[in-house]
């Protein structure tokens, strides 16, 4: 069973966090202590016509689900997530909602503190 559920972007009303769920890590690296075992993720965009991505941080929760800790808006569409050598998370994004151009970007990410 899942241990983190939202809901799709675009319901009646529209509730939802996004369209596509975009997979990340755990985060297993040293630059972010308070994010050591947390699970970043992202979604794709909250809308096809415009960049709506979001980026997301899961933290065991009681039983065996898991809570949202962050749910931050993005003004881009998320492609994928990159984890290097040491265990620090990339985030790749794009203005495009297609695989054209050359705005695709890779943002390394760190602590907001």
């Amino acid at each position: 069973m899942p241990v983190i559920v939202y809901e799709h972007a675009g319901g009646f009303p529209d509730t939802g966090r996004g369209i596509s769920t975009t997979g990340g890590f755990v985060y297993r690296g040293s630059a972010i202590p308070e994010l050591v075992g947390h699970y970043v993720f992202g979604d794709w965009s909250q809308s096809f016509a415009a960049p709506g991505g979001k980026l997301f941080v899961a933290a065991p929760g009681d039983g065996d689900a898991w809570e949202f800790v962050l749910d931050r808006q993005l003004d881009l569409f998320v492609l994928s997530f990159g984890e290097d050598i040491d265990g620090e998370l990339y985030i790749l994004t794009t203005e495009n909602n297609a695989p054209q151009g050359e705005t695709g970007q890779v943002w390394k990410i760190v602590s907001g503190n």
